[in-house]
């Protein structure tokens, strides 16, 4: 049985990624460290009973591998489709960034999505199965702003890796990256903590702020045969910001 494999389901993005691949019919392996959030999104899936559970914390890259083909092979999983929406956000100015925090972030963000690909690119885990990779970035990786050197470093790593693994897996996987501008989701609220700094982002963002929905519809784009002749490309999702130069 395939299935499509989406780390950060716990919410936002993730969430909505995987009850819009529910509704289509997919099979969803549902990844992400809350045990608890798991259970919510795959009780909000209309065909929940058909999806698998991975709780782990991305954060510890050094079992990861371990782990993950454990658990796709005690199940016979084949995964045909891997999206990467998990993310850590780090705001710390150059001079005050603690390594282990920069590692964690970079493991979230970029290295679990390398350990995960080797994982499935392995032929004892699953087989030659793997189709489609959509790796969920940021716009943060095409520009600078004060205090995300850290996060933004970790997308444009990411966005880099993407670029030069499609080279490597065409023809017969395709590996694309979408580019997020400013969502409000749990891992971004605190930059919409009142109505000024909300109003201040919104203000910079010619078509407003988005939503969920628009990146999950620019993800399973990626993932149909919609898009069947593109490859280690940058999809940007983002009202307008990032051609915004009045502000």
């Amino acid at each position: 049985m395939f299935y499509t494999l989406v780390t950060g389901a716990s919410s936002g993005i993730g969430r909505d990624i995987c009850q819009r691949l529910d509704c289509l019919g997919n099979n969803i392996i549902l990844m992400g460290s809350s045990l608890t959030k798991l259970e919510e999104t795959r009780a909000s899936c209309v065909n929940g009973e058909n999806h698998q559970i991975f709780c782990y914390d991305l954060s510890d890259i050094d079992k990861l591998d371990f782990s993950f083909s454990n658990f796709i092979k005690s199940k016979a999983i084949h995964v045909d489709n891997f999206v990467h929406c998990a993310g850590r956000f780090l705001i710390e100015p150059v001079k005050d960034i603690d390594l282990n925090d920069l590692k964690l972030c970079f493991n979230v963000n970029l290295f679990s999505a390398i350990v995960l690909c080797q994982s499935l690119l392995r032929f004892s885990n699953n087989r030659k199965n793997l189709k489609n990779v959509v790796f969920v970035s940021s716009i943060s990786s095409k520009g600078g702003a004060k205090g995300v050197s850290a996060y933004s470093s970790s997308k444009a790593g990411l966005d880099g890796f993407m670029r030069s693994f499609a080279i490597e897996m065409a023809p017969y996987v395709r590996i694309n990256s979408v580019l997020p501008g400013a969502i409000p989701t749990k891992m971004t609220e605190f930059l919409f903590s009142d109505s000024e700094s909300t109003k201040k982002i919104s203000a910079a963002y010619p078509l407003g702020l988005g939503k969920v929905s628009d990146i999950a519809d620019a993800v399973l784009w990626l993932l149909s045969g919609s898009s069947r002749w593109m490859t280690g490309q940058e999809l940007i999702i983002d009202g307008g910001r990032i051609v915004n130069l009045s502000v």
